[in-house]
């Protein structure tokens, strides 16, 4: 791991360089990281997504999280929200969630999932749960 020194050119393209190199690799549960350029995942389909945020300063920084793609107008909303993030269709009469990636909540009574304004640069099939002995604990 590289440790930042403040106005150190050098250091920053070699953080670049492994970013890079990172991605192009198998991932260690035995998928591989997919660029959002080459491929989406299916509509509503739960994956680990690589995230590139901003800084105020002008860094960026990456996070890895899990979430989805969702289509337009392919997954019912199912109810309507004042932050919008749906959108509705006129042709059928109903509310969808608006095109982009979302984060899933796991843990929040009243979401269970939340934009991601992010920008998405990978992403990756779940792995399969490990198998457990007699059953789940």
């Amino acid at each position: 791991m590289l440790v930042r020194k403040k106005n150190s050119k050098r250091i920053l393209k070699e953080e670049r360089e492994n970013k890079s190199e990172a991605f192009s690799q198998p991932h260690e549960n035995g998928g591989e990281w997919i660029r959002v350029e080459d491929r989406l995942p299916e509509n509503d389909v739960h994956c680990i997504l690589c995230c590139d945020m901003k800084r105020i300063d002008g860094t960026h920084s990456q996070y890895v999280c899990d979430g989805y793609h969702a289509e337009k107008y392919k997954i019912l909303a199912g109810y309507v929200d004042d932050d919008c993030v749906t959108e509705y269709n006129e042709e059928d009469d109903e509310y969808y969630l608006k095109e982009g990636w979302y984060e899933v909540i796991k843990n929040w009574d009243d979401y269970n999932s939340i934009v991601i304004d992010d920008t998405v640069t990978h992403w990756m099939p779940l792995p399969e749960p490990p198998k457990m002995k007699g059953g789940a604990e």
